[in-house]
């Protein structure tokens, strides 16, 4: 309820009382906190649960009768909701950078190909959960004592996603690193687009100093979202 109130108020700030024209920037902001609700909502509707340690990550539903492909659509939600700040962070970067290039985000090719993206990537993450961290019987066995406390679950049963850092024999487990690395790829390009904007916002030209405020509150915001 707070992260659906949180977001509702973000978006009422947005559409009614932002003094400057934000442009298409305005429209990412509201798909993100609208994916974001969403996102919220699913992870209600699933009976999300997360439980780490040091040698395993897994997310399943406490619904018994959930199968494995909707917990990978989850978490293809959930990386698309990260994917979008992507794009935030990439239109804050170009602001500074190649101001020519924001008009692209209100062209319609540019916008079909940030769809298309949308997509692949939801479905190359979905694929990669569904592969890449597939339950390991091992893992299976080290959380079915706290599954059958906590929940009432065998873990053995359970539909389940599950990044087993090792294997049984102590090595690494090397589909789990592939999948690591695939949704690392968002977060490697939001440092490096916060790094710049930062780099630009110390040496920046602007004369306007309202002008240089409100790129900072927008930059500090959108790192608040991550």
């Amino acid at each position: 309820v707070f992260g659906i109130s949180i977001n509702a108020f973000v978006i009422y700030c947005i559409l009614f009382r932002t003094k400057y024209s934000l442009g298409a920037y305005k429209y990412l902001q509201l798909i993100y906190i609208l994916l974001g609700i969403l996102n919220i909502n699913a992870q209600v509707l699933i009976g999300e649960a997360i439980r780490a340690s040091e040698r395993d990550l897994y997310v399943r539903s406490l619904n018994v009768a959930l199968e494995k492909v909707v917990i990978a659509g989850f978490l293809s939600l959930w990386s698309n909701y990260h994917l979008v700040i992507d794009y935030n962070f990439l239109y804050r970067l170009w602001v500074f950078k190649t101001p020519h290039r924001i008009r692209l985000f209100s062209t319609g090719w540019f916008i079909l190909l940030l769809i298309l993206v949308f997509i692949a990537f939801f479905m190359t993450w979905g694929a990669t959960a569904l592969w890449c961290f597939t339950p390991t019987d091992n893992g299976r066995v080290k959380i079915r004592n706290v599954l059958e406390r906590k929940y009432g679950l065998d873990s053995m049963k359970q539909p389940m996603i599950m990044a087993d850092f090792f294997q049984a024999d102590g090595s690494w487990n090397v589909r789990m690193e592939v999948g690591m690395i695939i949704i690392s790829s968002i977060f490697i390009f939001m440092a490096y687009a916060a790094a710049n904007i930062v780099e630009f916002l110390r040496n920046t030209k602007l004369k306007s100093a309202n002008s240089l405020r409100l790129q900072r509150q927008l930059f500090v915001l959108l790192c608040a979202q991550v």
